[in-house]
């Protein structure tokens, strides 16, 4: 099967790409790379984003003084803030940046994975951790998608293309889960969203308790 079957299958949700991924010994010749090439997209992407987002509050902020109660100084210190934060955002591209996010994001997917892990153990399910991370590489792939936010400068199309690239993404790992495991739907999406949650709650408590 070429890249390009391989692809189109994934986005289709073909019932059976995922065990034919996991038993091609080059599936990882294509999905290490594209998951490079997606934190490349992500990097500019999010950087994107970032920018539009604080252009409009400070444009919102601005322009609804007399509704918020603020006075003409802390409009101005708002303003001089927000110009701090995008000065911040909008460096030229620096590999050390990318690096690091990259670095981060592949610790922050390991808890994930593990998470889930742990999930499947406990409900005794013979699971694989690298089956895992080749199905969290191949559920990457709509995601590459957000490149799409990279030729709009509309802040509400952006975040709607955002939202359903992230939505497919998710469909397409629940998929996966779906076809290894043979798990129904709700313990697919179980497995596949409380992670998200557990992750936040633990980055939140650690907030409070630092």
């Amino acid at each position: 099967m070429n890249d390009r079957n391989i692809l189109l299958k994934v986005l289709k949700f073909d019932k059976n790409i995922y065990r034919d991924i996991l038993q091609s010994a080059d599936s990882l010749r294509l999905l290490i790379p594209l998951y490079f090439i997606y934190q490349f997209i992500s990097y500019y992407s999010s950087k994107i984003l970032s920018l539009s987002y604080l252009d409009n509050i400070k444009i919102f902020i601005s322009t609804n003084s007399e509704y918020l109660g603020f006075t003409s100084d802390e409009i101005s210190t708002l303003s001089r803030d927000i110009d701090e934060f995008v000065k911040i955002i909008d460096t030229p591209f620096g590999l050390v940046d990318l690096f690091s996010g990259t670095l981060l994001a592949i610790v922050l997917i390991s808890i994930y994975l593990g998470i889930i892990f742990f999930g499947l153990t406990i409900k005794k399910i013979e699971v694989s951790f690298n089956d895992l991370v080749v199905l969290y590489l191949t559920s990457i792939i709509p995601k590459i998608f957000y490149v799409t936010v990279l030729f709009t400068s509309e802040l509400g199309t952006q975040t709607i293309l955002v939202i359903i690239f992230f939505t497919y993404s998710l469909a397409v790992r629940i998929s996966g889960l779906k076809q290894i495991y043979f798990l129904n739907n709700r313990n697919a999406i179980i497995f596949i969203i409380w992670p998200f949650t557990l992750l936040f709650l633990l980055g939140f408590l650690s907030g409070i308790f630092a």
